[in-house]
């Protein structure tokens, strides 16, 4: 219990440090370091205070990127070091929040700080940190060791478990370099097993080290009597390092010796000799002087942690000096170090309302992508030719806005359609902060997207389970994540998302993810047809039924074919496609107002401007065009656009323009009244009698997909790229 009296003169030390990094650049990490500090002194008796010391060191992280991801990262990651020891919880918020930043980063600017933040992880979620890995970190030998580092820590959950894969690894050094890391990661969790583990390394250098580390570690985690059990252990390892080492030197010394090199040769000896006397330091070995500041840095941290507070007299004494430093960032970090010593910081662990993960601060810095990157080509473009590429080979397009969204693979990213600029890119549910998928299973992805939210799917091979998560189209940020129990189709209706799975049909709301209703459906095919304002409605073979958007409550439900003798003015009528049949319903009742025999594989609708546009294929006719009055299902038009002789459609409608109906064919065929062969093609229509205005040729129309955003049209094959909308 910290007394009254301390408890007043901490705060005023800290009200202090704070005053003096004012003076300080936004972007200083002494700014996030000294805030740490004083709330690790503030913890012990006031958590309100310490949780406001946390929020304002990481809305300074915010502020101090000033917009830069990298920046923004590094900042984090600074933080959810320094507080990772007493608030776990909070240091993996923060680093998933790193980590999110870096969405906005690009190519080798994302390398450096992604690293640093997998790093962090592997202690407080190192399943999370194997996720980084697999996407980010292989090839090299350097990301090998990352990716071994971090595999050691998630089988650290199982000491027993982790022996036996220590054993089963032949070689020597990776073996020894897998125990050292087991070490470090074990400890936290089963004290006696990890001292156990560190028999296992082959060299007293080794021991000596990963003890060291133990020692900190645990002594700077308030568990003061666990840092000194390692410590005793590491000053018993300390004779036999020396030992080894110079019989290591001595060696080196004949080898030279032999070679004819006796001035080196005489100096490796003395130097063996020196390591063996009373004062091992003065021997200027490298690797001996490195063992010795690392156990001098345990012995110092294992008796901060179990030093007494500071009294009265000392305290206002070391305050003064720290007063009259006269550097700014001196004289905060002095002035939180006594306050964190006033109350022996390192004597317990936080209390549970400090430790908590908190929350990210409401106003952050917009995160703005590269301004260039990732593409080539001019974001202005004649009609038909290339305004920009990238580098993506996308399996998905969405138009979003002013943005496209695609998928490839696991990875989705968002490109301002403009100008064909990266605003992030994100891999399956990277930056939920959320368990690792249940399996061993490769990972999927599948997406949708709107202006307002991007939408991504996630699973395993061979698990039923899925994550659904939302993210932010200007960051990529996750603003929320759920689970649900299988995979199902996703398609965005203004606030809500609707997730068809087979035999149920979910509505979330876009905005938080949450549950708005649930329903059973039978037929998958068709349990979605159409959704006009709030009137989402579903269709069977025996029936349609209308449901209430937000509720999920049903307003009508009407058999197939039954007829409206008196229109429900009020309500706008709801277009369905039905197989090969368009059909109208009043959307106050469901009942049948007109109904138009398409074709085989029809397309559409697309309602615009009191105009129906659908596509179909018809024997001998190929594949054609309709435009009907949305009221009436009066055919104002018809054009054949494509000739061949499949079963099937090849025409999807893109969208109207003001230069036109957009209507992409994918397979070309025969086309005009001598039935010349033509590649795949966009042809413009005219929206009011159907006439050909323009067509353009393009192989990459023959797969992939294909969006209008804005005045370019967006392909995703070859790579991703856009062109003037023809």
């Amino acid at each position: 219990m910290v007394p009254v009296g301390v408890r007043e003169f901490v705060r005023e030390l800290l009200l202090e440090a704070e005053d003096a990094l004012r003076a300080l650049p936004a972007d200083s990490v002494t700014r996030i370091e000294v805030l740490a500090v004083g709330a690790d002194a503030a913890a012990r008796f006031d958590a309100e205070l310490a949780a406001r010391l946390l929020a304002d060191a990481e809305s300074a992280a915010w502020t101090g990127g000033d917009g830069d991801g990298a920046r923004v990262a590094r900042l984090l990651t600074a933080l959810a070091k320094a507080t990772a020891a007493h608030a776990p919880a909070r240091a993996r918020r923060l680093l998933t929040d790193a980590q999110q930043a870096l969405f906005t980063v690009s190519g080798a600017e994302r390398r450096g700080p992604l690293r640093a933040v997998a790093e962090e992880l592997a202690r407080v979620a190192p399943e999370q940190a194997a996720l980084i890995a697999e996407y980010h970190f292989e090839g090299s030998p350097a990301d090998n060791r990352l990716r071994a580092r971090i595999g050691t820590a998630v089988n650290a959950a199982d000491p027993g478990e982790a022996e036996l894969r220590l054993a089963s690894i032949a070689d020597a050094g990776l073996r020894g370099a897998a125990t050292y890391d087991m070490v470090l990661a074990v400890a936290p969790r089963d004290l006696s097993a990890a001292l156990r583990l560190s028999e296992r390394i082959g060299s007293a250098g080794g021991r000596l080290l990963a003890l060291c580390q133990v020692a900190r570690d645990l002594a700077e985690a308030g568990d003061p009597a666990g840092g000194a059990r390692a410590l005793e252990q590491a000053e018993q390892e300390l004779p036999l390092f020396l030992e080894e080492r110079a019989a290591w030197l001595r060696e080196e010394a004949a080898h030279h010796a032999e070679q004819g090199r006796l001035v080196r040769a005489e100096r490796l000896r003395n130097q063996a000799a020196g390591l063996l006397r009373r004062h091992p330091e003065e021997a200027a070995d490298e690797k001996a002087g490195h063992g010795l500041d690392s156990l001098a840095r345990a012995r110092e941290s294992v008796e901060r942690g179990a030093r007494p507070p500071l009294d009265p007299a000392a305290a206002r004494e070391r305050a003064g000096r720290a007063r009259n430093l006269p550097e700014a960032a001196d004289r905060a970090r002095a002035l939180a170090r006594t306050a964190r010593e006033c109350v022996a910081a390192g004597r317990a662990p936080w209390p549970a309302e400090a430790a908590a993960a908190g929350s990210a601060p409401a106003e952050r810095t917009d995160l703005g992508g590269p301004d260039a990157g990732r593409r080539s080509g001019t974001p202005t473009a004649a009609p038909g030719k290339q305004a920009w590429r990238g580098d993506a080979r996308p399996d998905e397009l969405h138009a979003a806005g002013a943005h496209v969204v695609w998928r490839a693979g696991t990875e989705v990213g968002c490109v301002r359609a403009e100008a064909g600029t990266t605003r992030w890119t994100a891999h399956a549910d990277a930056g939920a902060a959320a368990p690792a998928l249940p399996g061993t299973g490769q990972v999927w992805a599948r997406s949708a997207a709107d202006a307002a939210t991007v939408y991504v799917e996630v699973g395993r091979g061979g698990e039923e389970g899925v994550r659904l998560l939302a993210r932010e189209p200007r960051d990529g940020r996750v603003r929320w994540w759920r689970d649900l129990p299988s995979a199902g189709a996703l398609r965005s209706i203004g606030p809500v998302l609707l997730h068809g799975a087979p035999g149920d049909l979910t509505a979330l709301h876009s905005a938080t993810g949450e549950i708005l209703w649930r329903r059973a459906v039978t037929d998958p095919s068709t349990r979605s047809a159409a959704a006009v304002g709030d009137c989402l409605l579903l269709g069977d073979e025996r029936q349609f039924q209308a449901l209430d958007l937000m509720s999920g409550r049903r307003t009508w439900s009407q058999l197939r074919g039954r007829e409206a003798f008196e229109r429900t003015h009020a309500q706008r009528p709801v277009h369905v496609l039905d197989g090969e049949v368009l059909r109208a319903l009043d959307g106050g009742t469901g009942r049948e107002l007109w109904q138009f025999a398409l074709g085989v594989r029809a397309r559409g609708p697309l309602v615009e401007r009191g105009t129906v546009y659908a596509a179909a294929h018809r024997a001998q006719g190929g594949d054609l065009v309709f435009a009907l009055d949305a009221e009436t299902g009066a055919l104002r038009w018809q054009r054949t656009v494509v000739r061949h002789d499949a079963a099937e459609c090849t025409l999807e409608l893109l969208g109207l323009r003001p230069g036109g109906l957009y209507v992409r064919a994918r397979s070309g065929g025969r086309r005009g009244l001598l039935g010349r062969e033509a590649g795949p093609f966009v042809a413009v229509l005219d929206p009011a009698t159907g006439r050909q205005l323009r067509q353009w040729v393009h192989p990459a129309l023959a797969e992939g997909d294909a969006v209008l955003v804005g005045g370019h049209l967006v392909l995703s094959r070859p790579e991703l790229a856009a062109y003037g909308l023809p």
